[in-house]
């Protein structure tokens, strides 16, 4: 099995059952929805939030990688629970189309009734949201352990750093554990372009003279390509080779272990 995970193909956005995008192995979809839903609204919320707050940024909010990252956990939840709901509706509208008429022994005529090839396509919208996914629970570990490691240092905590900072790891691992969306080892590849976009941007902010909240020449201090060169360096390059590929494994192990509780073939 962990062979048949090193194969190329599995760089490719492809998988034999697109449901599993909206759909948990352990709650019904109605469930799935409503909790989806919720997180989706509570992200949200909090986003708008911390656009408005002095204390990730204010005028420069979309400098830092939190904010980036927080943008896209919201926008992840806001689409899954999209996709679920449409595919509720699916169903809903598939059983009624078909149910059978009173007294009736007649068999659905529709391909599609009986087929059920149209449920084995994976659409744009399943690997947009399947790419997203894979950045957002990736990039919110990361962005969780590099804060409360590099960043943090003792000063006070207000309830919007515990969102953007910790409560956005904690949403992505739960997704993680009751959702049914695959992970494959080799997607690292999209949250690696994430970090590589985002650390080229910090290179470019900084050769522009771009300050940040508080009027120094570097977003993070630890990104100080002024100052501290090697540091800025180290965290530039370690963060993403060797940071990011560990909380791949990590969120994959956390996949094969759902598989394995819930009985269900890696590779189905």
């Amino acid at each position: 099995m962990i062979k048949q995970e090193f194969q190329l193909v599995n760089l490719k956005l492809i998988h034999t059952s697109p449901k599993d995008f909206a759909s948990s192995d352990w709650f019904p979809l109605p469930v799935v929805i409503v909790y989806r839903t919720a997180l989706a609204v509570y992200c949200f919320v909090w986003l708008v939030f911390s656009g408005f707050s002095t204390m990730l940024g204010g005028d420069t909010w979309f400098i830092y990688l939190t904010d980036w990252t927080y943008t896209c956990v919201t926008v992840y939840f806001l689409a899954a629970a999209t996709l679920s709901t449409t595919e509720y509706v699916k169903q809903r509208r598939q059983s009624d189309k078909y149910r059978p008429l009173p007294d009736s022994d007649a068999e659905p005529t529709d391909k599609t009734a009986t087929s059920g090839n149209s449920d084995d396509v994976m659409y744009w919208y399943h690997k947009a949201l399947w790419v997203l996914y894979s950045m957002a629970a990736d990039m919110a570990v990361v962005v969780t352990v590099s804060y409360w490691t590099l960043l943090y240092h003792g000063f006070k905590i207000y309830l919007l750093n515990v969102n953007v900072h910790l409560l956005n790891s904690v949403f992505m691992l739960a997704e993680t554990m009751l959702c049914s969306i695959p992970i494959r080892l080799f997607h690292v590849v999209y949250p690696f372009c994430y970090g590589a976009v985002y650390i080229l941007f910090t290179v470019v902010y900084w050769s522009l003279g771009g300050k940040n909240n508080d009027g120094q020449p570097y977003i993070y201090p630890v990104l100080d390509y002024t100052h501290a060169l090697r540091l800025a360096l180290g965290v530039a390059f370690g963060v993403p080779l060797v940071v990011l590929p560990l909380v791949h494994v990590f969120m994959y192990g956390i996949y094969r272990l759902r598989c394995c509780f819930a009985k269900k073939d890696v590779y189905e």
